[in-house]
């Protein structure tokens, strides 16, 4: 079992498998992404939380394939019972303020400066009569996720979604957003530019000597910071996307029972 030493040493930032090109031309943007989680953590070091440990950037191959932020508070316990949002921020009840449907808002956005709309789940869901939003949102992260469409048939039938409603989902979706890219493999360019713009925003919490932790496309932060985070994702998102689409957001807080 790694000692307290071990699980808070650096490297911040983790690139697990390198590319031949990405190990010739490393260099600055890998010191500076070093020097800001360098920063978050040592800004995080005087705040406690569930699962507290550092925050890392990490890479499943390098920074030319996307990367997405990562702490042990995400691996709590969120689905029958939600210790996670039942945790704490430094012995204060946490909000867990989340971007709705990005995979897809960032990519209409980036590529074609295009809104998708309050609620495109819903959306697809009126369209498909397919009203299981869990299906919805697992098709659409494998579609814009996998490289063919084969591979994310495959992948959504492990998952209970069958021929025909994977078939059904994609007539839908291409009917209502037909410039998306589906099997393109893009998520690996929508985890970096996500990960980027939650970085922003907890570097604009030390700012603000607010604590935000990532939770993939989310951050949790103080119930009486949640304005805050609400309004500085929606700026920094619309600032990152490059036009001026704006996201939705969802505010998660723990249940009463």
């Amino acid at each position: 079992m790694p000692s307290d030493a071990e699980r808070t040493k650096q490297p911040y930032v983790v690139v697990k498998r390198p590319c031949e090109m990405w190990l010739r031309i490393r260099g600055t943007t890998e010191l500076m992404e070093e020097a800001e989680l360098a920063k978050i953590n040592n800004f995080l070091k005087g705040h406690d939380w569930g699962a507290k440990a550092p925050v890392r950037l990490i890479y499943s191959t390098d920074s030319f394939h996307g990367g997405r932020l990562y702490t042990p508070y995400q691996n709590l316990p969120s689905r029958k019972i939600d210790i996670r949002k039942h945790s704490l921020i430094d012995g204060e009840p946490l909000s867990e303020v989340d971007f709705s449907a990005n995979q897809l808002r960032l990519q209409l956005a980036v590529l074609h400066g295009e809104d998708a709309g309050d609620d495109p789940y819903e959306n697809i869901a009126m369209r498909s009569r397919i009203f299981d939003r869990e299906k919805i949102k697992a098709f659409i992260v494998r579609a814009i996720g996998s490289d063919s469409r084969h591979k994310a048939e495959g992948s959504c039938r492990k998952l209970g979604i069958s021929v025909n409603e994977f078939n059904t989902l994609e007539a839908a979706t291409w009917a209502l957003y037909p410039i998306l890219n589906l099997f393109t493999d893009w998520t690996h360019q929508g985890q970096s530019l996500e990960a980027k713009i939650l970085k922003k925003v907890m570097l604009k919490g030390i700012d603000d000597g607010i604590v935000c932790l990532p939770v993939h496309d989310a951050v949790a932060v103080q119930q009486k910071h949640q304005f805050w985070a609400i309004k500085t994702m929606m700026r920094l998102w619309t600032e990152a996307v490059g036009c001026n689409v704006k996201p939705r957001l969802k505010v998660d807080k723990p249940s009463k029972n």
